[in-house]
């Protein structure tokens, strides 16, 4: 029992102060236990509050109605699986749950209830969208960039091939060349050698705001300019007209509009043959630079996500190799950093996981949905195993084909070592349980009983289908009892406990059995009673012993009533012999005085040595006693006590207590108090409160 006890009080310790909610729900879908954590993570203040308030986890607690019955489903069909599923908190609002649950199942194999761990995921999935989210945003722009890049670049081909047909138009004929210079389709402007522009087209109006009179042959090429930049292409114009080859012909830059705009283009410039003057082509690409540097931000914001996230994140190529991870993947797997993990894992079927069945599950599963959730267990650098909770998705390319695979993990190494203690405990708990040398059962409000041991079953003869649910204790007493029961059972819903309460329960085979009963009762915050936990003890021997007991008193008081009856026939014969006696000890005491003690005074007055007067002294003192009226009242006292009784009296007299008395004198307690009241009854002392202690020590 110390061990039983010592275990429910560990498992309990664990129970209550679990960091994950633990859970036992029956097939209908009513709480059976639950600790604070799983309170806590549905928004209770308490398991009792959860318990009572909650009566139907599917339809209260699931989102999709469907839930519950699809997780019930899994464990019914694997025994064990994992789940994840949006569940309502009490006020309402609805939070991603992880649970994790076995199917319990009686020795006839009917499932008798549900149990697992349950997990407040909310924050890791929205993680999850939010990586999800910024990688999608972040393919869009890459995908438009690079269709803006190919347009520009298009573009640009076409610009160029339009522009060398332009200049060889310009060779041919004046007139062709100011047809094509004013639809070239970009701001184009002829530039002198001192910058002065002296020829615009209407996009160059367009791209600065200034009508070509303010312009032609009154604004520099380097008014648009920053300033920072001008120095720079004075070389390039400088250059430009020594060598054309010199000076590059196409680069980006930012110019000025009229309004102090910025404003982002693509410069081509060409010298126009046999002249000073070079011919400017400004294509904008304003719109295209804004696209880069909002890719480059997200992806900036997406790089430090990854590499600051405080969860593992990772890429694998389709063959199985890292492309890339951040520093809290590394720091599971026990490396240095992301680049050892990338330059020394190439196939994570073989280096990673414990089995490269694992690596099949995920892909087949990808196949199918798409997301992989799972535990996986993984091998670390030093060899040892690290269980990751792992969230994974692939990453196609335009041709369908896996571009890589993502994904997210936990290190739930600790956790899963706590979750299998938690488990041996609980089968250690279950088993002093089920198999405890006591009935242990758990009764509802109205008596009915709601769990009940292997010990209690195999007493009474019932299965546990037959009871649970089914029978209240009550089925089980006769009628006289039954009523009994539902007074102390009334009670004991009040009091909040019972101790060594003793009924006759009724067998299924008809047969009966004594039985002891201690109970404490379960209520929730409101003081209101939810269900007893009480103990059941065959009673068998004790009452065997007691009504042996019965009998063997039954025959003392026979023995005793003959007893007094011989005691009262002594006691006449005593009193007469002690009248006797008392006559003797006068006749003898009046003849020591008169007929001896006179003659020892006359030798006293003869010579005699010392010796002598020692011998006479003493016989004179013994005589002295012999006849001193406290020897004589002594000896009429103790006339009529008998043996037994004088050793008890003496005792008395000493201060010795009755336990005390019954350990010397190797008697019972019983008998001990028996002779005790023969002493006071024949000293006078029957039916009065005087001290027979402070009698007895009166005599001495």
């Amino acid at each position: 029992m110390d061990s039983l006890r010592t275990a429910e009080e560990k498992y309990r310790g664990i129970f209550e102060n679990a960091i994950e909610g633990i859970y036992r729900t029956s097939p209908d879908g009513r709480f059976l236990e639950a600790n604070p954590a799983m309170a806590r993570i549905l928004g209770y203040d308490s398991p009792s509050a959860l318990m009572s308030r909650v009566t139907d986890v599917g339809t209260q607690l699931y989102a999709d109605p469907g839930g519950r019955t699809e997780f019930v489903s899994l464990l019914d069909q694997q025994n064990y699986a994992s789940f994840e599923t949006q569940m309502r908190r009490r006020d309402g609002s609805l939070r991603w749950i992880y649970l994790r649950g076995r199917t319990v199942r009686g020795a006839e194999g009917k499932i008798r209830y549900y149990e697992g761990f349950a997990e407040d995921v909310t924050e890791r999935k929205s993680a999850e969208e939010t990586l999800k989210q910024y990688s999608s945003h972040l393919e869009a722009l890459v995908k438009e960039r690079t269709f803006q890049l190919e347009e520009r670049n298009r573009q640009l081909n076409l610009e160029i091939a339009e522009r060398k047909r332009v200049e060889e138009i310009v060779c041919e004929s004046e007139n062709k060349y100011h047809t094509i210079f004013e639809n070239t389709g970009t701001a184009t402007l002829i530039v002198e050698d001192d910058t002065t522009i002296s020829l615009a087209n209407k996009e160059v109006e367009r791209l600065f705001h200034y009508t070509r009179d303010e312009l032609e042959g009154k604004k520099s090429w380097k008014d648009f300019k920053l300033q920072e930049d001008i120095e720079q292409l004075m070389e390039y114009h400088r250059l430009r007209r020594v060598n054309p080859e010199a000076a590059p012909k196409n680069y980006e830059m930012k110019v000025i509009d009229r309004f102090g705009s910025l404003r982002d283009v693509y410069v081509t410039v060409a010298m126009i043959p046999g002249t000073s003057k070079s011919v400017v082509s400004l294509l904008e690409i304003t719109h295209l630079k804004n696209m880069e540097r909002a890719l480059t931000k997200s992806e900036a914001l997406y790089r430090n996500l990854f590499e600051n996230a405080s969860i593992g994140m990772f890429q694998i190529s389709p063959e199985g190799g890292f492309l890339r991870c951040n520093k809290a993947f590394s720091e599971m797997l026990g490396y240095e950093s992301p680049e050892e993990v990338v330059s020394s894992v190439f196939n994570t079927a073989t280096n990673l996981h414990t089995t490269p069945e694992n690596r099949d599950l995920i892909l087949s599963t990808l196949e199918e949905r798409e997301w992989f959730y799972g535990e996986i267990p993984h091998i670390r650098k030093d060899g040892s195993i690290m269980i990751g909770k792992m969230a994974i998705r692939r990453m196609l390319n335009s041709d369908g084909t896996i571009a890589y695979l993502e994904g997210i993990a936990e290190d739930i190494t600790e956790k899963k070592k706590v979750e299998e203690q938690l488990k041996r405990y609980a089968e250690e708990i279950t088993d002093l349980y089920e198999n405890a040398p006591c009935g242990y059962h758990s009764l509802a409000e109205d008596g009915t009983y709601l769990r009940v041991n292997r010990t209690e079953l195999s007493w009474l003869g019932y299965s546990r289908e037959e009871m649970v649910g089914k029978m209240k204790f009550s089925d089980l007493l006769s009628a006289e009892e039954k009523a009994l029961f539902m007074t102390k059972f009334s009670d004991f819903k009040k009091r909040g406990w019972a101790r060594d309460h003793e009924y006759t329960v009724i067998r299924k085979d008809g047969s009966r059995l004594p039985v002891l009963i201690n109970a404490t009762a379960v209520s929730d915050e409101n003081g209101r009673y939810l269900m007893s936990r009480g103990s059941l003890f065959d009673n068998s021997d004790r009452k065997h012993a007691e009504e042996a007991l019965l009998e063997r008193e039954k025959e003392l008081r026979v023995k005793a009533q003959n007893l007094q009856e011989v005691n009262t026939t002594l006691n006449v014969l005593l009193d007469t012999i002690g009248k006797d006696t008392e006559e003797l000890k006068e006749r003898v005491t009046t003849n020591i005085r008169e007929q001896v003690l006179p003659y020892l005074e006359q030798l006293k007055k003869t010579p005699l040595d010392e010796v002598q007067r020692g011998f006479l002294q003493i016989a004179e003192n013994r005589l002295d006693e012999i006849a001193s009226p406290f020897v004589k009242k002594l000896t009429s006292r103790y006339l009529n006590l008998t043996k037994r009784e004088i050793q008890i009296a003496t005792l008395i007299k000493d201060g010795k207590t009755t336990k005390e008395i019954a350990e010397i004198l190797d008697a019972k307690k019983r008998a001990i108090d028996f002779h005790r009241e023969n002493i006071r009854k024949k000293l006078g002392l029957k039916n009065k409160k005087s001290n027979l202690q402070i009698l007895l020590r009166s005599f001495s």
